[in-house]
């Protein structure tokens, strides 16, 4: 019993429940960033209280004017003069920054998606606001006083500290560009079995190289993706004979496009039992595993390094075995049981990768249709389409 609880404490804390870890900022004291010109300030730093809000906003600003590249930087005069500062988000931490920002006679513009102080605006009514740390005076202009001990309050005084400078933000929305590619589960009918399998893929959003790199797959039929986007990384290779779908969304990823799921099963997919590759599997199917390595190789050793290349590649191999199990189910549909056979042993040369899709053609080699959709009916009954 101990054991598995090792294991859960492992994969709950240490392993990550969506198969990998989920990038955050970096984010020094002074809210500086790994990316030049770029401070977090906020909540984004960690730390969701009032006064770590204001405070963080403020030191932002001020790093940002110690930094000796800004200070030598060109000022031109002028009605179109380029901004000093941009600051997204009007929220504590935002309009902490756009007081220091003032104060100093800096350019700047605050944009707020929504309204400002959304979040506060939105707690309930009366909810009681605590200011810890008591003793903490944050920096720069922003500070609270006892009418901030409630929401009510908190707000009014923050809209008067706003009114009172003249800050108004600009409600505008920034966002990427590149988030392209719009996907849906799909629930797939196998209308030879019978059964209905629906969606067991989990969902990925964003930045989707890592998941994708680790066999994570797209159905072409259940995604949306600008005809701009598929221009600017070639569309699909057609040096590929199979696989395109996934080259693409790997092709995609890499070039910074981002990934937006309907978590809705929109797409039902019909698998009618024909093989999917007309002739040559396996010259196709080895083809393909060699096209991908030498294009996705470097990059899976790169990120994954050496053992999540091996299952990597052991990934792409489950390919070939679904093909091969996609040809045992047009066999057995043309009533040519000796080639079903076949395929089952050209399965059993890819042995250990290839365990599950053999156990299902030799089952379905052995019974036939109309026994292996009662057997499978028995395992999952839920996943079968009604007769009536």
């Amino acid at each position: 019993m101990f054991s598995w609880l090792v294991r859960y404490a492992r994969w709950l804390h240490t392993g990550w429940p969506a198969g990998l870890v989920e990038k955050t900022p970096f984010a020094a004291e002074d809210g500086a960033t790994n990316v030049a010109g770029l401070y977090i300030a906020g909540d984004l730093t960690g730390i969701p209280l009032l006064k770590f809000s204001s405070d963080t906003g403020a030191r932002a600003v001020r790093t940002i004017l110690a930094d000796p590249a800004f200070g030598s930087r060109e000022r031109p005069d002028g009605k179109d003069a380029p901004l000093d500062l941009v600051i997204l988000g009007a929220g504590v931490a935002g309009m902490a920054a756009a007081l220091e920002a003032q104060k100093h006679g800096l350019r700047f513009e605050i944009i707020e998606a929504v309204e400002p102080f959304s979040t506060i605006v939105n707690f309930p009514k009366r909810k009681p606001i605590y200011t810890y740390p008591t003793g903490m005076t944050p920096a720069g202009d922003l500070q609270f006083t006892s009418r901030s001990s409630v929401k009510e309050g908190l707000v009014e005084e923050l809209q008067e500290i706003a009114a009172l400078r003249g800050v108004r933000p600009r409600l505008a929305r920034c966002e990427n560009p590149s988030s392209t590619v719009v996907y849906c589960p799909f629930e797939t009918h196998d209308d030879v079995a019978g059964r209905r399998i629906p969606n067991r893929r989990p969902i990925h959003e964003g930045d989707v190289l890592g998941p994708l790199l680790r066999g994570w797959n797209v159905a072409t039929s259940s995604a949306i993706v600008p005809r701009a986007a598929l221009a600017r990384v070639g569309g699909f290779d057609e040096r590929l004979p199979a696989a395109h779908d996934y080259d693409l969304w790997l092709c995609l990823a890499r070039a910074g496009f981002r990934f937006a799921a309907v978590p809705d099963a929109l797409v039902i997919r019909h698998d009618h039992g024909e093989a999917r590759i007309s002739a040559d599997l396996e010259a196709r199917s080895e083809g393909t595993i060699a096209r991908l390595d030498d294009k996705w190789g470097g990059l899976v050793r790169e990120q994954l390094g050496q053992r999540g290349y091996e299952r990597w590649r052991a990934l792409c191999r489950g390919y070939v075995h679904s093909m091969r199990f996609a040809r045992i189910r047009s066999a057995m549909m043309r009533g040519d049981r000796a080639a079903a056979w076949g395929h089952c042993r050209a399965l059993a040369r890819g042995l250990p990768g290839s365990g599950r899709y053999l156990v299902r053609g030799v089952a379905l080699t052995l019974l036939g249709w109309r026994g292996y959709r009662t057997v499978a009916r028995l395992r999952a009954p839920r996943e079968f389409i009604s007769d009536a």
